[in-house]
């Protein structure tokens, strides 16, 4: 299959496929009337119909399910199963944790607009340990893990999957807004091409079916004109540097 379609597909093996996801584009159908008014110049057309379109000719395309989102401004990895089964184990450990179904986890590279000096009077939402922290917030239902880079980079992991859990987190308990989301903060002037892009990218995602655990890190090709993602993170093929990998590869559990 050639990764010059719309929807470039990652990884494939009998379980799922793991998709490349452009900015702009959402993925669950949005709500057509709020849609219309915000982005009015984005087609509302959600990931999984663009990718059934773009891989038609596939069998297993037509019975394709997406398990988890990522908000349109968002780029990188987002797993599809490729079947009733494979979507309802995932979801189940999504839902429950544990050894319930599909283990299916996920880590996102963020970099922030300036310097990350945190606030002091928003610490008592962040937990320090010795590998990576916790960012918490309404009483434990939201949970995020985290390891600084460096002052710009951080990398993230999802416990909770709450909408816009890591931006409300890094803006709100940092107090240091993604790059260019200017929904949570940030005053970033970019050009009109990052108009839907914030620099937060999905950039690993583990599985385990059975007994089999496989990692797929995911390069940040979108846009890549080093504005937005800095040479100093990523390189001119979309690779993150060895730093960022690294922290993406380490177990977290």
């Amino acid at each position: 299959m050639s990764l010059k379609r719309q929807i470039p597909i990652v990884f494939e093996n009998a379980h799922y496929f793991i998709v490349s996801k452009p900015p702009g584009i959402p993925s669950q159908p949005p709500d057509s009337r709020s849609w219309g008014r915000t982005h009015p110049n984005l087609d509302p057309t959600p990931l999984l119909e663009r990718f059934k379109a773009d891989y038609y000719s596939h069998k297993q395309v037509e019975l394709c399910r997406t398990v988890h989102r990522l908000d349109h401004c968002v780029t990188g990895g987002m797993l599809i199963a490729k079947t009733k089964d494979a979507s309802v184990k995932f979801s189940r450990f999504l839902q429950k944790g544990g050894n319930k179904g599909y283990q299916l986890k996920r880590k996102y590279v963020a970099i922030v607009e300036s310097s990350a000096h945190f606030n002091e009077t928003n610490n008592y939402e962040v937990n320090y340990g010795p590998h990576y922290n916790f960012l918490i917030s309404h009483g434990g239902r939201e949970i995020t893990k985290f390891k600084v880079v460096d002052e710009q980079c951080i990398v993230l992991q999802l416990v909770t999957g709450k909408k816009h859990q890591i931006r409300h987190h890094v803006s709100q308990i940092l107090n240091q807004p993604i790059l260019n989301d200017q929904k949570y903060g940030s005053t970033a002037k970019l050009p009109e091409l990052f108009k839907d892009h914030i620099a937060l990218h999905s950039a690993c995602i583990m599985t385990k079916v059975g007994l089999q655990t496989k990692t797929h890190l995911i390069p940040m090709e979108f846009n890549n004109t080093g504005e937005l993602w800095s040479r100093k993170y990523v390189d001119e093929e979309g690779e993150f540097i060895q730093s960022i990998k690294d922290a993406l590869m380490e177990n977290w559990d």
